[in-house]
């Protein structure tokens, strides 16, 4: 089941499988959890929000998702996937990413937002991530996938959801 919460459970659930992970041996930042615990507090106070997935009691994936905007310079506001962490391997990892990005676009639709973005990672050099939402409809710029989203009144009014740009 897919859930999107500010539970601090499922928190410290995410930060304990982003310890196990093979991300956490990243030569260029060195982990520290007192500040992972500090600054994830500060997100979910504001509009950042844990979407994961348990089947049988395990999580599978958890994300990190936020309502910010895209860039510095531009007005556009965007959900964002800030971190994506899985212990998953193969198809079902694949599977993860697809289910864990609709819910993503899922929750933009409800904040209102009209694009989705999910950033590559250094340590992903196969770039399993980006090549698996290119295949999704995201379309990919660099390191960036994104996907346009529709507004909630023309899901709401049964309007037909646009196809995501790329496909």
């Amino acid at each position: 089941m897919i859930t999107v919460s500010k539970s601090w459970r499922t928190a410290i659930a995410f930060l304990d499988m982003y310890e196990r992970s093979r991300f956490n041996d990243d030569p260029i930042t060195v982990y520290d959890r007192s500040m992972a615990v500090e600054n994830l507090r500060k997100l979910l106070a504001q509009d950042s929000w844990i979407i994961s997935e348990s089947l049988d009691d395990e999580y599978t994936f958890f994300m990190l998702a936020s309502k910010r905007m895209l860039a510095f310079h531009s007005r556009t506001v965007v959900v964002s996937q800030d971190y994506y962490i899985s212990d998953l391997r193969g198809i079902k990892a694949v599977r993860a990413i697809e289910r864990s990005h609709q819910a993503l676009a899922d929750l933009g639709v409800k904040l209102g937002v009209g694009t989705a973005v999910s950033h590559g990672h250094h340590m992903d050099t196969s770039k399993v991530l980006l090549r698996t939402l290119a295949r999704a409809g995201w379309a990919v710029v660099g390191e960036l996938a994104y996907r346009r989203l529709p507004r909630l009144r023309e899901v709401v009014a049964g309007a037909p959801v646009p196809a995501a740009e790329g496909a």
